[in-house]
């Protein structure tokens, strides 16, 4: 941002979003770069902010980084002036006839290759002057907190908390490749999981809804990760039965390789794709991106997918 817009003594916009940006980042290293610049640079900016305040607002080691109180007290209502310049800057290049903006997606390595990159293409087509950036990683995107991303997309049950929006459903199935369910026999309901093997994520138990209502299924996994793209090559693989969603598994669906077997059970209805921005409607590209994700995805599940795949 421009720094001759704000000044007053030694109070300079950008020291404040660089003090701002170590904050949400973590460091004063990973700050500097995503903003382009020298970590010594962000240093001196914060030193200058707490020479102007006259208090320490970190506590910085080699190996140790916090927010003081005063601290803490200075970064929340400095990101409400950082929030509000980067609003007002983003709605201005919207109305331009370029209609340009710069979104952040935070979100997991499978949404972001499955199911995100596939629909945002298509949108920056539409939309060229919309500069996109997905972060990914294990972590909790339903719980990670970071200032820097506009959007957050995340898979998981009903979420109750203000601001996360459904974009779709997100079933799961069981499922098993030909081979595996021809060596090891078809199971028709729950009770015949006792004589089969599974791949799983890192959960001890899955939750199934089904004719007799919500049930839980414990399991003792012969392949475990928390990747999904992972446990559907161990399921390609013959090497058990696995509770995940076709997306990602069409064209075996569609031939044949993987079958869908005790389809009246699947992970409860309450499973969702979701998403989350600071504030929904601040900016018309948050509305757009969502929107194409929501359309992108429900005409995948509708189309690309077997409907016999899907029958309860």
């Amino acid at each position: 941002m421009d720094d001759s817009i704000f000044q007053r003594g030694n109070l300079s916009l950008s020291s404040i979003e660089h003090f701002v940006a170590s904050v949400e980042d973590g460091s004063m290293s990973a700050a500097a770069l995503r903003l382009g610049i020298s970590p010594a640079l962000v240093s001196k900016s914060i030193a200058r902010l707490e020479k102007r305040t006259g208090v320490r607002l970190l506590h910085r080691t080699t190996r140790y980084f916090a927010l003081t109180t005063p601290g803490l007290a200075f970064y929340e209502r400095a990101c409400h002036i950082i929030d509000g310049l980067r609003q007002a800057e983003a709605l201005v290049m919207w109305e331009s006839p370029a209609q340009k903006c710069s979104l952040c997606i935070l979100t997991s390595d499978f949404l972001a290759v499955g199911v995100l990159w596939p629909c945002l293409r298509k949108l920056q087509v539409l939309y060229p002057g919309i500069s996109i950036e997905i972060r990914t990683g294990d972590f909790d995107v339903a719980q990670y907190s970071s200032g820097s991303a506009n959007i957050k997309v995340w898979t998981g049950p009903s979420e109750e908390r203000a601001g996360a929006i459904r974009l779709a459903h997100w079933p799961n199935f069981f499922v098993a490749s030909k081979q595996y369910l021809e060596d090891n026999g078809f199971p028709t309901d729950l009770d015949h999981l006792t004589d089969h093997v599974f791949v799983a994520g890192l959960e001890d138990a899955w939750t199934i809804q089904g004719p007799e209502g919500l049930k839980t299924v414990r399991h003792k996994a012969v392949f475990r990760s928390n990747a999904p793209d992972l446990i559907q090559e161990a399921i390609r693989a013959g090497l058990g039965i696995g509770l995940t969603t076709p997306l990602g598994l069409e064209r075996e669906l569609a031939s044949g390789q993987v079958l869908r077997v005790l389809h009246s059970h699947a992970s409860p209805m309450s499973e969702g794709l979701w998403a989350e921005t600071p504030a929904r409607g601040c900016h018309p590209a948050h509305d757009l991106v969502l929107d194409s994700i929501r359309d992108a995805l429900n005409e995948k599940l509708l189309v690309d997918l077997p409907r016999n795949q899907w029958a309860a």
